[in-house]
């Protein structure tokens, strides 16, 4: 069914993405000032998790929603740095191409935290996991 989902780029998977990449970089931008203004409070960082980040591309060509936002942080020397994120997805050749995918951004190294990518089913093991990772403000993207 994913796999579907994704043969073809339609106009509200435009405007979804499009939705969360600005979304993405005012939230950013709001929550790295904040950590700007107090600095002794913790951990200069940002979180983004998709749990149904798919292969990062569709066939058409055009680039989904985790790359958007990876785009949009590298693309930032202040996202860049701060940046961690998580991308899943069960499908284990979505996650394949889509660290491909990832892995051919242009200027991909700038990033300071090496995207994370999962292939799990999401239920109570992502949330035994996200029990582990110390608390950072993140902004989490659950679409399937």
């Amino acid at each position: 069914m994913t796999t579907k989902f994704f043969d073809e780029y339609r106009e509200q998977s435009l405007i979804k993405a499009e939705i969360v990449e600005k979304y993405f970089d005012t939230w950013a931008s709001i929550i790295t000032a904040t950590q700007n203004r107090y600095p002794d409070r913790g951990k200069k960082r940002i979180g983004y998790v998709d749990l149904f980040a798919g292969p990062g591309r569709y066939k058409d060509g055009a680039i989904s929603t985790p790359l958007r936002v990876l785009k949009k942080a590298i693309n930032n020397d202040t996202f860049s740095k701060r940046l961690v994120t998580i991308f899943n997805d069960k499908d284990e050749e979505n996650v394949r191409s889509l660290e491909k995918t990832i892995n051919n951004l242009p200027n991909i190294g700038n990033l300071k935290h090496k995207p994370q990518l999962w292939n799990k089913q999401v239920g109570d093991k992502i949330a035994e996991e996200f029990a582990r990772i110390k608390k950072i403000p993140i902004l989490a993207f659950i679409d399937p």
